[in-house]
Formats: C-alpha cells, sequence, structure tokens
C-alpha cells in the first residue's frame, strides 16, 4: 500500500508534459536583465494581478528573490524586523542583509505588540522599518496580523515584506462558513482584504499551484526599484520555459477548476480531522492541508514515522516552531476518501501494537472539539 501524505502540492496540479505547449528553446542563456522572454514579464503582471498588487516579476525560487530583494537594503536606511519562525528561505535572506550590516531584529511570532514594542527601541532616526512575515502559518493553522502590521510602520514610510507561498492557491476573496477558504485561490491579501502599496508578497508557485518558479509582486514603484538594483537579473537567467509554462498553466486550471478542487481539499482535511479525532489523535492546523499529530512527543514521532514509511506511507517530521519533531500529514486534492481511511487504520495499528506510545482515551473529546472550533 504506497499513501503519499508527504506532497505540499496542495491542489494536485502536476502538469504533465501534454498539458504544456511547446517551446523552441528551454533556457534564454541570457540574464533576465538582458533578456526577459515575453512569457515571463506577463506571467509576472498575472500573478500580482491575481493577488490585488500592481506589478510583478518572476524568478527560479524564492530563495533567488529574498537573497536578491535583502540584499538590496541600505543599513544606513533602513531596519529589518523578522517573524521569529520566520521559514528558513525568508531567514536567508534576512541573514545576507544583516550580513551587509543592516539591523536585524526578532520580534514575537505573529505579534504585533511585540513588533510595536522593538520598533519604538530599534528604529533610528530617519531610518524606515522593513518587516518580513510568513502571511500564513500553517502550524499555528492562521495568518499573520497583517492589517496592524501596516498601521504600526505607516507613520515610519516603512515596508511590509510577506512570503504568500502557503495561501496562493488556497485562500481567496469572501471566505465564509461554507468554504473558509475564500473563493479564487487568489492568496492572503485579498483573504484579509489588504490593500496597500507598503506591501511587497514574495511568492513560491510550487505548492498548491505546483510549477517551479516564484514572484515578487508589489506597487509598480517597488518592482521598479528591484528591477533597477537586481543581482540575481545580472548573473542568472529567467525561469525555463517548462517553468514558465507550468505557471501559465497552473493560472489557467486555477481560473476553470480551482474552487472545485479546494471545495475536495476541504472535505478531505474534515474527513481526516473527524477520522483522527473519532479514535482520540488531535491535529493542529486548523483547516488547511498541513496538519500535526499533537499526542505523540518526539521520540514517538520519529520512531512512528520510520514505521509508516516501512508500510508505504509517507508522512513528514517536522520541526514546529522549534518545540520538537511533530508527525505531519500533508492532505491534497486528489486523495481520496479510501486513500486517508487506509492510511489512518495502519497509523491506528502501529499505535496499538508498539510499547513506545502511551495508552490513548479512544472516548476522548477530541471530535467534539474539532466540530465545536471547524464546523460550528
Amino acid at each position: 500500500m504506497k499513501r503519499d501524505f508527504s506532497s505540499s502540492l496542495y491542489l494536485g496540479m502536476q502538469h504533465c508534459s501534454g498539458e504544456l505547449r511547446d517551446w523552441d528553446a528551454l533556457t534564454t542563456g541570457a540574464p533576465a536583465a538582458f533578456f526577459e522572454p515575453p512569457a515571463a514579464v506577463a506571467l509576472g503582471k498575472s500573478i500580482a494581478r491575481l493577488q490585488g498588487l500592481a506589478d510583478g516579476v518572476v524568478a527560479p525560487s524564492t530563495l533567488h528573490l529574498f537573497w536578491d530583494w535583502f540584499g538590496g537594503l541600505d543599513s544606513r536606511k533602513h531596519v529589518v524586523f523578522a517573524d521569529a519562525q520566520l521559514y528558513r528561505v525568508g531567514a536567508w535572506g534576512v541573514e545576507r542583509a544583516a550580513g551587509k550590516g543592516v539591523l536585524t531584529v526578532k520580534f514575537r511570532h505573529q505579534c504585533a505588540a511585540s513588533l510595536h514594542r522593538l520598533i519604538g527601541i530599534s528604529l533610528g532616526a530617519k531610518q524606515k522599518p522593513v518587516i518580513v512575515t510568513d502571511g500564513w502559518c500553517p502550524f499555528c493553522g492562521k495568518a499573520s496580523p497583517l492589517h496592524d502590521y501596516l498601521h504600526i510602520i505607516e507613520p515610519f514610510d516603512g515596508l511590509l515584506v510577506v512570503d504568500d507561498t502557503q495561501a496562493l492557491g488556497i485562500l481567496g476573496r469572501k471566505p465564509g462558513a461554507t468554504m473558509p477558504y475564500g473563493y479564487g485561490g487568489v492568496g492572503l491579501l485579498k483573504y484579509l482584504n489588504v490593500k496597500s502599496e507598503r506591501v511587497v508578497a514574495i511568492t513560491s508557485l510550487a505548492k498548491a499551484f505546483g510549477a517551479p518558479l516564484a514572484a515578487l509582486c508589489g506597487s509598480e514603484r517597488e518592482i521598479q526599484k528591484f528591477k533597477m538594483r537586481s543581482e540575481i537579473r545580472i548573473n542568472s537567467s529567467p525561469p525555463s520555459a517548462a517553468a514558465l509554462a507550468a505557471g501559465k498553466n497552473a493560472l489557467r486550471l486555477n481560473a476553470a477548476f480551482g474552487d472545485e478542487l479546494r471545495e475536495k481539499l476541504f472535505q478531505n482535511i474534515i474527513f481526516f480531522k473527524e477520522y483522527m479525532a473519532q479514535n482520540g489523535f488531535e491535529t493542529k492546523g486548523g483547516f488547511f492541508p498541513v496538519q500535526t499529530v499533537t499526542n505523540l512527543d518526539e521520540e514517538q514521532t520519529r520512531r512512528m514515522h520510520a514505521n509508516l514509511w516501512k508500510k508505504g506511507i509517507r508522512t513528514v517530521p517536522v520541526l514546529a516552531h522549534g518545540k520538537g519533531a511533530k508527525l505531519c500529514w500533508i492532505l491534497n486534492a486528489r486523495h481520496s476518501e479510501e486513500d486517508i481511511e487506509r492510511a489512518c487504520r495502519a497509523f491506528f495499528a502501529a499505535t496499538q501494537k508498539s510499547p513506545f506510545l502511551k495508552h490513548h482515551n479512544y472516548e476522548n473529546p477530541a471530535r467534539r472539539n474539532f466540530i465545536a472550533r471547524n464546523i460550528g
């Protein structure tokens, strides 16, 4: 039995070769600053419009963009304030800024009060704050308070850099009780109704949209400034023709079938959480595809992960905010209820047979707690 719960292709988009248009050459062989294919320019603008931003530029990965954008900051003019649990790729960009002499300060995870206090004691005269945060935390199952951050930095003419990789393709406009994701898969900014020229969004399309490239989007002024100072665009090619074709195809599929895929994904998550809860295991992650089992300690997680992989069930051990490894299941729209049920049964069987696991109360209130919090 093979069941994969380790892939972050949340909507199940795969972009096989038969779906994509042909290309004459895989790569231009020229730096993006010298020659950028029209398809790359068009895709950057399309991704920006999807998120409700004015302009955008594409690159091979978020690593390229974080490294490049933060490398352009000025130590005399900027101070970087980074969420303490920022995803590692974003943190590498912050580390580059620090290596160039820019003061960097960590604030408490998703805490506007911590950010406000640290800006008050860290920002020098005539300096601007640059806030960097993940838009959606899959382990907490909630969004960062972007409106609060913008309110805090407005008097200082600051910028808010948001990694919207998790939310793009999942969250969208007008969330409600029947569809908590909202509609359109347009990302966190429209989900929270955030409209500001102070926002810079750096986003990978490699999760929900399944395309191996990334985009930096924001106001026309910020995108032009980035293009003028970019080192990556001088020293590397734009995304390959295959990646650009996959990105275009992802937007096409999202417009045609995205809401249907998100509905299927949501139903899979509800089914998984209820099935786990019925058997005494509560998972954290809200309605998001990344679900971590809360009942297991670090050693139990390690052994259970190895046990499941031997049975052909792929899960992921993750460090949830540095508090020890947790067993993570990643749901997607391609999973069937049979996939989920069989994998869960193998997990339950392993917990009952393994002496290293603590006894679980299979009549505990986990199911009732889940329904109260997530279904109402």
